[in-house]
């Protein structure tokens, strides 16, 4: 491909910058996609002014948050952008009584939310084999295979309840 200096080193910057920027485009389609799943807007702003929160949730999370991760490039997976969606909604689901509308809403984005990163996963894990084989890479990777980048999303949903 057109990298000066080429060769398999240049081909393999080549490869890492575009699949860089595919996983980034990636994170910005999906993010929007999770805090639409918040209908309420629990979760958009930091947790301020809630009696004990910090005693209940010693990493709080909202996408506001994650958008600005985002925005810094701090993702290197979709998993890291779901396990920051996941923690939402276990911290919410921790602190929040099980009868609550915070506490259903949490529910609905942790089960919700499972679909739109699997799907999401499986786009970014196509679109990066045909951009590697549009780039002359090899179709396994770098490193780790079709779903480096992407890795195992929401190790299942986590029930987090009041202790």
């Amino acid at each position: 491909s057109g990298v000066a200096g080429g060769g398999a080193e240049g081909v393999a910057l080549e490869v890492r910058a575009a699949e860089g920027q595919l996983l980034q485009r990636c994170l910005e389609k999906l993010l929007p996609e999770l805090a639409a799943l918040d209908a309420n807007g629990y979760f958009q702003t930091p947790p301020r002014g809630l009696p004990g929160y910090e005693a209940v949730v010693s990493h709080p999370m909202d996408f506001t948050t994650i958008g600005r991760k985002l925005a810094r490039n701090a993702y290197s997976t979709l998993a890291d952008l779901a396990s920051d969606v996941q923690l939402v909604a276990s911290n919410a689901l921790r602190y929040n009584a099980p009868n609550s509308r915070a506490w259903a809403s949490a529910d609905v984005l942790l089960s919700a939310s499972l679909a739109l990163v699997s799907r999401a996963t499986e786009t970014f894990a196509r679109e990066r084999l045909e951009l590697r084989l549009r780039l002359g890479a090899p179709a396994d990777g770098l490193q780790g295979g079709a779903d480096e980048g992407a890795r195992a999303p929401l190790a299942g949903p986590l029930r987090a309840r009041n202790a």
